[in-house]
């Protein structure tokens, strides 16, 4: 086992609950634009760190969140998937949304 405790595991795969020592990788990924392609935006390290505690809370909040995904051979981070509570306004809202996001070496 890794340097995270799984939540939930696959064949390849553990979903641990994100820490602040996800932040580098995160960062990493959250600044890359072709990863970043169909968002506004990339994200500074600052803004992937507010990002990082935004998904904290809400597992504290809503006991669920996005998980960041591990390879079991290795433990290398290779993005995050889950569900976070969309409150902001929309037609479709209060929902629940699915998120997902991978760093380009983890694509295809």
């Amino acid at each position: 086992m890794g340097r995270f405790e799984p939540i939930l595991q696959t064949e390849r795969l553990h979903l641990v609950h994100f820490t602040e020592a996800h932040l580098d990788d995160f960062a990493a990924m959250n600044g890359d634009a072709e990863v970043m392609e169909f968002f506004p935006a990339t994200q500074s390290r600052d803004e992937s760190a507010a990002f990082l505690a935004r998904i904290m809370a809400h597992r504290e909040q809503h006991g669920y969140s996005l998980f960041a995904l591990h390879l079991k051979q290795d433990d290398k981070f290779v993005g995050f998937t889950g569900l976070l509570h969309a409150d902001f306004a929309a037609h479709f809202t209060p929902a629940v949304e699915i998120g997902w996001r991978f760093p380009k070496f983890a694509w295809g």
